[in-house]
């Protein structure tokens, strides 16, 4: 919140779209290390590259693209990183949704 004209007003950006938390927390944790395929790091991956990936600043988003890419392949979609989670049950459920939906991929 910060004060405008003697008003409390709420920032136009989502909190987490500014805030160190994304940046800071949450990718290094899902880049660290090679998660396996049963692995929920990889569903994780994929939902925060849909999500938050666009919002991150230049530098950290080349990082999450890199790791994507070190995943999946040079110029992989973010949906090959569920493609490659077959031991995580919902990641496989979240693919099967997704790829039943009618002009998705």
């Amino acid at each position: 919140m910060t004060l405008h004209s003697g008003v409390w007003q709420r920032p136009a950006a989502p909190a987490l779209t500014v805030h160190g938390l994304s940046v800071r927390v949450v990718l290094p944790y899902l880049l660290s290390g090679r998660p396996d395929e049963s692995d929920s790091r990889l569903r994780w991956l994929y939902q925060f590259t849909v999500g938050q990936g666009g919002r991150l600043p230049l530098h950290e988003r080349r990082r999450l693209w890199v790791a994507i890419e070190e995943r999946c392949g040079v110029g992989a979609p973010p949906i090959e990183l569920l493609r490659r989670a077959v031991g995580d049950q919902v990641a496989q459920r979240m693919l099967r949704d997704a790829e039943e939906e009618p002009g998705r991929f």
